[in-house]
């Protein structure tokens, strides 16, 4: 902010978070810590945890909660949509929504998944209970 007009001006446009913030007694410098928040998957036999790898993702961002596919694969709500993924990082975007965004799956049945999209749009808020084909294929009950 511009002294004394009081005049807004923005420093950063970035998505990282920003904290303790201060500035200098000549007031030409600033000072903050910025944060970043980075998510991983990792996977190990269960026979021998040593041997744990990175499941490589295409994107860090936060991971919800995730479950196991028939198939062997994970299933993963991120990033607005709910992903098959392979232990070598091989992902195949199953739903994705920006109205109704997957943040956690299970697999309740051999051959069925289900997961539960919150509902955004007007400014309120809602839970839905989808059942999803391992193909993709969804119907929703509310």
């Amino acid at each position: 902010m511009n002294y004394p007009d009081g005049q807004y001006r923005a420093l950063t446009a970035d998505t990282n978070n920003y904290g303790n913030l201060g500035i200098a007694n000549d007031g030409k410098t600033l000072v903050a810590i910025q944060s970043k928040l980075r998510f991983s998957l990792s996977i190990a036999p269960a026979n021998d945890p040593d041997q744990l790898h990175t499941v490589p993702l295409a994107t860090q961002l936060p991971l919800w909660r995730w479950n196991w596919m028939p198939d062997g694969r994970l299933i993963v709500p991120q990033s607005g949509s709910l992903k098959a993924v392979a232990a070598n990082g091989e992902e195949t975007t199953l739903y994705s929504d920006p109205k109704h965004i997957p943040d956690q799956a299970a697999r309740v049945r051999r051959r069925a998944i289900h997961c539960v999209p919150s509902g955004g749009g007007s400014g309120g808020t809602s839970a839905n209970l989808w059942r999803m084909d391992p193909n993709g294929q969804t119907s929703r009950n509310n």
